[in-house]
């Protein structure tokens, strides 16, 4: 290969990944560890950052627009980023919560991994009692029975307990599971029925109630 086109695709590949660092991972975007993923470096290069960054610095140089003309470029061009295609700028910043709940997402909440792993410092600081609030489709899971030491009814009763969640409420959890599942109709239907008729016999009363300490788990609740 040529030194001069060897040289130029060494810096073609500086600048789009340096393109793609300052923008995902310095302003924390995108982890690092998620950043170079195939299918997340390829949608980064091809509609967000590499080519475009490069047709940039083209249009700077053979239009002879020095530095200034570069960052007049780039801010342009981070408008219409920004503003027409993510339309971070014309619109109030939403919580996670708000846009699953307007979007109708399923979310899956596992409160023993989710405390273990960090994503909350601690069970009472779950957000999963403003999830329900304000209407989002939740199920409970385990993610790792075996590693965090719990199993699914536990983490029914954990977040039971932190929604103040009757029994009814708590079925309500298991039966969100099987409208998000992909069994067909018939399979679903009889999996809600059974949950109603659990319901029906088990009565309205609270899905938790305090015990012993040698009794208590994660969220303050045994078994009923």
């Amino acid at each position: 290969m040529d030194p001069m086109v060897k040289q130029r695709w060494k810096s073609v590949l500086l600048l789009t990944v340096l393109a793609l660092v300052l923008a995902e991972v310095i302003s924390g975007g995108t982890p690092i560890t998620q950043m170079f993923l195939p299918w997340i470096l390829v949608f980064y290069v091809v509609f967000l950052y590499g080519f475009q960054v490069l047709v940039i610095r083209e249009v700077a140089v053979r239009g002879r627009l020095g530095l200034l003309g570069l960052c007049c470029l780039g801010t342009v061009y981070g408008l219409y980023n920004e503003g027409l295609r993510a339309q971070a700028l014309f619109y109030p910043l939403r919580s996670a919560i708000d846009t699953f709940s307007d979007h109708g997402i399923v979310a899956e909440v596992c409160p023993t991994s989710n405390v273990r792993t960090r994503v909350v410092a601690e069970m009472s600081a779950h957000p999963v009692r403003a999830m329900l609030a304000v209407g989002l489709t939740v199920t409970v899971n385990t993610d790792d029975p075996p590693m965090f030491g719990t199993d699914l009814t536990n983490e029914c009763l954990c977040v039971a307990g932190l929604a103040g969640l009757d029994r009814p409420g708590a079925a309500e959890l298991a039966a969100n599971a099987v409208r998000a599942s992909f069994l067909d109709p018939s399979a679903k239907a009889a999996l809600l029925a059974d949950i109603s008729d659990a319901v029906r016999t088990a009565g309205t009363g609270s899905a938790v109630q305090t015990g012993p300490p040698d009794e208590v788990g994660p969220a303050g609740a045994v078994r009923w």
